[in-house]
């Protein structure tokens, strides 16, 4: 007879799995939604290569503090402390885009630190709770099934930011992504 396939066999690995794909399909609208949302409020090349720095940078910047983050200090509570932070981070730009302001720093600050946040609980799911939530034995199909979903996601996700920011606007976008965290809350909780 043939195995079932780990998603069926190992509950808290599906459950963790799905938890992990919404709140990325969350991150992937908000990558998209704010360098379209800077260009459409500012028109500025150099605000537009900006936001696109504070998405990325902190990748360069803060690898080795969300690695020592996730090394040192428990896992749950780092997961926790991240997307509560991000969510922080998010109800901020909704405020912050109620004002009509021709200062784009704060958003660019903001920007940054939700993504160091976000690497953070990347950095915690990816390479220690994947690998704690299975055996050795079904290690390969873990990841395997981790990875097909964020690739998946990172197709879906321009898609639905592009569909959002027509339709509804930035507000739509973070509130998505907010919502997204709302998975993987549930699933630390």
């Amino acid at each position: 007879t043939k195995a079932r396939p780990l998603i069926q066999r190992n509950p808290i690995f599906r459950d963790f799995l799905a938890a992990s794909s919404i709140s990325l399909l969350g991150n992937n609208i908000f990558d998209i939604a704010i360098p379209l949302y800077i260009v459409q409020r500012s028109a500025d090349p150099i605000l537009l290569s900006l936001a696109n720095l504070s998405l990325t940078l902190p990748f360069f910047l803060m690898a080795p503090l969300t690695g020592f983050t996730a090394d040192n200090f428990d896992k749950r509570r780092v997961m926790l402390a991240s997307d509560l932070g991000q969510v922080f981070c998010l109800l901020f730009l909704l405020i912050f885009e109620n004002f009509q302001t021709s200062h784009f720093w704060p958003i660019l600050v903001v920007i940054f630190v939700a993504k160091t946040l976000m690497i953070t609980f990347e950095t915690v799911a990816t390479f220690q709770l994947v690998p704690a939530l299975v055996t050795d034995h079904d290690l390969n199909e873990a990841n395997s099934w981790f990875l097909s979903c964020q690739r998946l996601i990172q197709i879906l996700g321009p898609l639905m930011a592009g569909v959002l920011l027509t339709f509804s606007g930035l507000k739509a976008c973070v509130w998505a992504n907010m919502i997204s965290f709302v998975a993987t809350l549930f699933f630390v909780l």
